[in-house]
């Protein structure tokens, strides 16, 4: 099945050398200069600059280098104690300036924005090699800093949903854990993430959801509740799911909801909850067959709602989605399959319409980038994906949604 390549990944600790001296950085045209530079995909460092040179080491994707000089098409990288030659071709994107460290290129992470901490946290996803990676990252958007946070335990790698708890001030994260290469077959997991302390804590709920890949998980704030649907149930054949769960942290305890009428299974959708309207939204599948309609969830009545529309985004999945609270609508960007897009759209709850906007300089094709939006600044955030799961960024953007502008901050 289409998506069993997907959960097929493998562990592995991503290396990322100690703290480098920061050289001024220069950028010209888009092409690597003197300064701090991120690898972006596995690089062969040599002696001298030769390919037939002695190999030193190999820099693996998100490893940071000084890059001390550059020498046509190769060039001279520092690396902790190693020094040596890496083949960088005019225009190649091997090596990425940057101003500080960022995370990998990479996709399948999930991001959320912590009220409290003012901080957008981001966690794992999927690197070059088809690499599933389990580190936890901070950006702050008024200083357009990435952090990576150093928690003494970790959940595993894994497919995961993620959403933040405005109540109990934490993070919280569903997880399909992976083992020698396919999700274990047993329980789900459920972990908190505190930024305050830099804490992962195992929840470990007396009963929870089975095995998702590709679920999606919102917080609704009215209900103070996690609400989670959809993924491919590894327990039951890798079927699609269409089962509505909710999660109370205050409780610890995972609530299988019955509503009447819901959507058809589906995963990898995009979801989003409206605070202004107390709606879950709903969007798109990469089920075998991909839906288009919009779909809106009450919890309070425990109801799926159906709403069609004169336009929507059409054959949507490995798409985002957030809620704009600043202008009282949600905000979808990209798809990944089954053709890669860059537009733009909003849903308006009230007058159940969907808006493609049109702003001038838009992220690049992509699907399974990550978004979230931070209140305090009125900004999207938006990291990674790419035009394919083999060729994702380690691009940082933001969305004005006042202005409908799109500015890439980073690398």
């Amino acid at each position: 099945m289409k998506r069993i390549r997907q959960v097929l990944s493998t562990l592995v600790i991503l290396i990322v050398f100690g703290a480098l001296p920061v050289s001024p950085l220069v950028a010209q045209d888009g092409e690597l200069q003197p300064g701090l530079a991120v690898s972006t995909l596995l690089l062969n460092v040599r002696a001298q600059a030769s390919p037939g040179s002695d190999l030193v080491t190999t820099l693996k994707p998100g490893e940071l280098v000084e890059v001390l000089e550059i020498d046509g098409s190769w060039a001279h990288i520092k690396a902790g104690d190693i020094t040596g030659w890496c083949m960088v071709p005019a225009g190649s994107p091997t090596l990425v300036n940057v101003s500080g460290p960022v995370p990998a290129p990479r996709g399948y992470h999930q991001m959320t924005y912590d009220v409290e901490s003012d901080r957008v946290i981001l966690f794992g996803g999927l690197v070059a090699g088809g690499v599933e990676i389990n580190d936890t990252w901070s950006y702050d958007v008024s200083t357009n800093t990435w952090t990576q946070m150093a928690p003494v335990q970790s959940p595993a790698p894994g497919d995961k949903a993620f959403a933040y708890d405005t109540q109990s001030d934490r993070a919280i994260l569903f997880l399909n854990p992976l083992k020698n290469l396919r999700p274990t077959g047993g329980p789900s997991e459920t972990w908190a993430y505190d930024f305050n302390t830099d804490t992962w804590t195992n929840l470990a709920p007396p009963t929870a959801p089975p095995q998702l890949t590709g679920a999606r998980m919102v917080y609704d704030a009215e209900s103070d509740r996690m609400i989670l649907f959809g993924g491919m149930d590894v327990s039951r054949g890798l079927a699609y799911s269409n089962e509505t769960w909710a999660y109370d942290f205050d409780t610890n305890t995972w609530t299988q909801m019955a509503p009447k009428a819901r959507p058809p299974g589906v995963n990898f959708q995009s979801m989003a909850y409206d605070e202004g309207a107390d709606r879950v939204i709903m969007i798109g599948s990469n089920a075998s067959d991909i839906t288009d309609d919009t779909w809106l969830y009450d919890l309070n009545t425990d109801t799926w709602e159906v709403r069609e529309t004169e336009e929507s985004p059409k054959h949507r999945d490995y798409g985002a989605m957030i809620y704009a609270a600043g202008i009282g609508q949600v905000i979808l960007f990209g798809e990944g399959e089954p053709i890669t897009k860059n537009d733009t759209w909003t849903y308006d709850v009230a007058s159940n319409t969907w808006t493609q906007l049109e702003p001038e300089t838009p992220p690049s094709k992509r699907g399974w980038h990550a978004m979230a939006y931070d209140t305090a600044a009125e900004q999207v955030v938006l990291f990674g994906g790419g035009s394919s799961r083999q060729t994702c960024t380690l691009e940082t953007w933001l969305y004005d949604p006042g202005a409908n502008t799109w500015t890439q901050v980073g690398p």
